[in-house]
């Protein structure tokens, strides 16, 4: 790697890792690049670019973390009719973030406290982003995917699809080129973008106990009488929010802090839905949930 690539890639960790007053960060253990570039500290990637970080520490008085490996994942890149260019595939990836648990603040040092005694000495998490697009009758079908998992506590997945039409598109890339945007325009934007679908998959591992145990104790009850206030706040709020599809939603949550597992909440609208209807629905949210589609499956432990 030329010297001035690598000058440049160790410029923008640092750019990455602020540090205040008491605050502490060490440099990377290593890191690689390939096909990349830097320019004012803004990166520009090309297919098959790859930039990987090892080996990152900051701390201050009331935390320390450590992330193990940071890397992006493969990138491929396509051109829009019109020449801007779009990732039509990427992503990033980061394994072993770590935060020790026995210099958390104090509002959270109960929750550190029923974590030691499970055995937990620190959070541990491994997480992902990634995207998959494509340009097709004249709009980008997008496809992004998050996945969280915290070790022996719980993992989440959540994907979801957008539709972007053409001309948002480019009037995107038109505000990021000049840094700012009106709230104004941003409105007549979002009318461009349409949700096709979502889907979130959460599996429990420990993480409900954990923070039932942790209310109950602030409580001063037990765990099953804080179980089942929970379950009833649930129910009330929701019927109350809700009073045709309440009794419905609350049920696998109901379920979840009863026998653990997970839940699947799905949003599969019989047409992809303008993001400015959004506003409305929040106005009539029973509305919301029957055009969009949405439903919560409880997961049985397995």
């Amino acid at each position: 790697m030329p010297a001035t690539a690598l000058c440049r890639s160790k410029f923008l960790i640092t750019r990455s890792l602020p540090t205040t007053a008491g605050a502490s960060a060490s440099w990377p253990s290593s890191w690689r690049l390939k096909n990349a570039s830097f320019d004012a500290g803004a990166a520009g990637f090309f297919d098959d670019s790859f930039l990987q970080v090892r080996g990152i520490e900051f701390s201050d008085e009331s935390a320390t973390v450590t992330v193990g490996n940071v890397e992006t994942l493969d990138f491929v890149f396509d051109q829009l009719p019109t020449g801007e260019r779009y990732a039509r595939n990427g992503g990033l990836l980061i394994d072993d973030l770590r935060l020790d648990l026995g210099t958390v603040k104090l509002e959270f040092k109960e929750l550190a406290d029923t974590l030691g005694a499970r055995g937990l000495r620190a959070a541990e998490f491994d997480f992902a982003v990634s995207q998959i697009a494509n340009f097709t009758g004249g709009e980008l079908r997008t496809e992004h995917a998050f996945n969280l998992v915290m070790d022996k506590m719980a993992s989440l997945e959540l994907v979801s699809g957008f539709e972007v039409k053409l001309a948002t598109l480019v009037a995107l890339d038109s505000m990021a080129a000049q840094g700012r945007a009106k709230e104004s325009e941003m409105l007549n934007l979002i009318g461009g973008i349409e949700l096709a679908s979502l889907n979130a998959t959460y599996l429990d591992d420990g993480l409900v106990d954990t923070l039932v145990d942790v209310m109950a104790a602030e409580q001063n009850v037990s765990p099953a009488e804080m179980r089942s206030s929970l379950r009833l706040m649930l129910a009330q709020t929701l019927e109350g929010i809700l009073p045709r599809n309440g009794r419905r939603m609350a049920r696998p949550l109901e379920t979840l802090l009863k026998q653990g597992g997970g839940l699947e909440v799905s949003v599969r609208p019989q047409q992809p839905v303008i993001l400015s209807n959004f506003l409305g629905f929040l106005i009539m949210p029973d509305l919301a949930l029957e055009q969009l589609g949405v439903t919560i499956t409880h997961l049985r432990d397995q």
